[in-house]
């Protein structure tokens, strides 16, 4: 694992002027994977668009971490349910030729 690809959380707690219990609660919930570097909480950069996310509905909206959980969990569920329709449709359409 290379340093350069991941964010120290400092960094985001300063930019996003936030909390650092918010991301012990969103790793805690399996949310975000948190990774010590030099002994500095650390998040992969290819996880920050999720994380982004995350932080406008913790400040936007006060959606506690609780509640992200569940957005996010059906989310997934909505992309996995419209997924397996377009599978389907595309195996209806076999038989309808």
């Amino acid at each position: 694992m290379s340093p350069k690809n991941y964010i120290a959380l400092s960094t985001v707690c300063k930019h996003y002027e936030i909390e650092m219990t918010l991301f012990q609660q969103l790793n805690e919930t399996g949310l975000i994977e948190v990774i010590e570097i030099q002994e500095s909480p650390c998040i992969s950069e290819d996880k920050l668009k999720n994380l982004e996310k995350m932080l406008r509905l913790y400040q936007e909206l006060e959606i506690n971490a609780a509640g992200i959980e569940t957005i996010f969990h059906l989310v997934d569920r909505i992309q996995n349910l419209q997924q397996e329709t377009i599978d389907l449709k595309s195996r209806l359409r076999l038989y309808e030729e």
